[in-house]
């Protein structure tokens, strides 16, 4: 029997590139705020609600504005703050930028003939705004031999919700640290995982399959995660292929 596939995003050139989320075009997109595009402005997760926000705990980081050279103090979680220092420790000249907030949804969804009932499966993918993805340029200066530079990314996450015959069967929320036992910690800090790569039903199994493309920005350290969902909702890791390095 013929599998149901679906392809969302026929490359992964765009999640090893560039941190900036470049849905398809056939793809809807849900808009929110215009991105702050001074990216020394820190603010809290639009997702996260209002007791969790109380509860973060913030400290004040001197910076410069890319904008106007002038130096602004930014409000920075602790987990922001012990990666700055960690860059600092190392070199303490290093340039520090944060990216800018990523403010789109990517919405996506389809219906499989499953073996006894249609299985209708919904996506939204949004950025986290959680600047803790460190991506390590180099600013060739002629003055000197090169100055290092480090832009602090965003990691993704993606909301899947399958119904069965229009009863929700399966509800998850997918983030980069669901794989931390089958990927190796190293690699999983400076990755990113973005929407899924393909969609697919295993007529065999009537599983739905989603294949994910995580990557390391500006290098070819990729790996490709196959999660599957049940017929019972539960969701369970099937595959996990390293492709680079």
């Amino acid at each position: 029997m013929k599998k149901n596939i679906i392809l969302i995003l026929s490359t992964g050139i765009l999640i090893i590139s560039s941190c900036r989320y470049e849905p398809n075009k056939s793809l809807t997109q849900e808009k929110g705020t215009e991105p702050n595009m001074i990216p020394v402005t820190i603010h809290p997760n639009k997702d996260t609600s209002s007791e969790q926000q109380a509860k973060q705990k913030h400290q004040t980081f001197a910076v410069k504005n890319i904008e106007n050279q002038q130096i602004v103090n930014v409000k920075i979680t602790n987990k922001q703050a012990d990666i700055i220092a960690k860059i600092k420790a190392q070199d303490p000249q290093a340039k520090i930028e944060f990216a800018p907030f990523d403010t789109q949804a990517l919405l996506f969804d389809t219906t499989f003939q499953g073996v006894d009932a249609p299985l209708e499966l919904k996506l939204k993918t949004t950025s986290m705004n959680d600047s803790t993805v460190v991506q390590e340029m180099l600013l060739l200066d002629v003055r000197t031999t090169g100055k290092k530079s480090y832009l602090l990314s965003h990691n993704y996450q993606t909301e899947v919700q399958l119904r069965k015959a229009g009863q929700l069967i399966a509800q998850h929320l997918i983030k980069k640290e669901f794989f931390k036992d089958y990927i190796q910690a190293e690699f999983l800090e400076k990755a990113i995982l973005k929407h899924p790569e393909q969609v697919e039903l295993n007529p065999v199994t009537n599983t739905v399959q989603l294949h994910f493309l995580i990557g390391v920005p500006a290098t070819d350290w990729m790996v490709m995660a196959t999660l599957g969902i049940k017929p019972t909702g539960e969701l369970q890791i099937l595959k996990v292929e390293y492709l680079g390095l």
